[in-house]
């Protein structure tokens, strides 16, 4: 009996906490709980989410090359490329708002524990640092195994793929160990809000670059302007959010 009262109190303190969470953040939140969970071994992190969103990435972007070819984009490189940043572009966009409301909803206390958080708060930081877990894991493998695989002789990786690999391996590391002893995801969330407020502008940039050297944009006298002023865009959130902030 004392175990079941226990039980429904906890329950009743959950229910009321929950209805202190941010609109934008119930959206994450649900998905997490209702997700099936795949734990790291040896861990209580779970990676199934990260790798579910890693797959809808995936998707996301084989879906947007095509929709390029149908807009009459040429079967190159720069296609696929325009294609990864149109994925980047989505996962920043649903990111910034629920970092913003996690950053809002509590004091910062860089080395605050997690478990001094209530659990809505808990779920929301798996939620979102998953997230961008599975885009780090989607953009890896799609980026850096998938299209640029030569048959004989597997992935050939740029000196430039290497750094951008090494940047998203470390970047998995960060957020997965801030998960894992439950402190650290702050800064964590941080770096990622300050980051990820420049990449929509920084990838419609590439992606109208990309489009001023297609044949079926030739003669959009629009075009130029519009790159023009992204470019100045830009350059200002980049120094702002990626040189002085971070």
């Amino acid at each position: 009996v004392n175990i079941l009262l226990l039980t429904v109190v906890e329950d009743m303190k959950t229910a009321t906490s929950d209805k202190k969470v941010p609109k934008i953040l119930q959206f994450w939140i649900g998905l997490y709980r209702s997700s099936p969970k795949l734990y790291l071994p040896g861990t209580d992190i779970d990676f199934g989410f990260s790798l579910r969103c890693a797959f809808l990435f995936s998707a996301l972007r084989i879906i947007f090359r095509h929709v390029l070819y149908s807009f009459g984009w040429d079967h190159s490189y720069d296609t696929i490329f325009a294609s990864a940043c149109l994925a980047s572009i989505c996962h920043s966009t649903l990111l910034l708002p629920g970092l913003l409301a996690m950053l809002l909803s509590q004091k910062y206390v860089p080395s605050a524990k997690l478990q001094d958080s209530p659990q809505w708060y808990q779920d929301a930081m798996h939620a979102l640092l998953g997230f961008c877990t599975g885009y780090m894991i989607y953009d890896s493998f799609m980026g850096y195994i998938v299209e640029v695989w030569q048959p004989g002789k597997g992935p050939v990786l740029s000196a430039d793929d290497w750094m951008f690999l090494a940047h998203h391996i470390l970047t998995t590391l960060y957020m997965t160990s801030s998960r894992w002893i439950k402190a650290g995801h702050i800064s964590a969330m941080v770096l990622m809000y300050n980051g990820e407020f420049s990449a929509p502008v920084m990838n419609l940039h590439f992606v109208l670059e990309k489009a001023m050297e297609q044949d079926c944009y030739k003669d959009a006298t629009w075009l130029p302007t519009l790159f023009t002023y992204n470019e100045q865009v830009f350059s200002l959130l980049y120094i702002i959010c990626r040189v002085v902030v971070s």
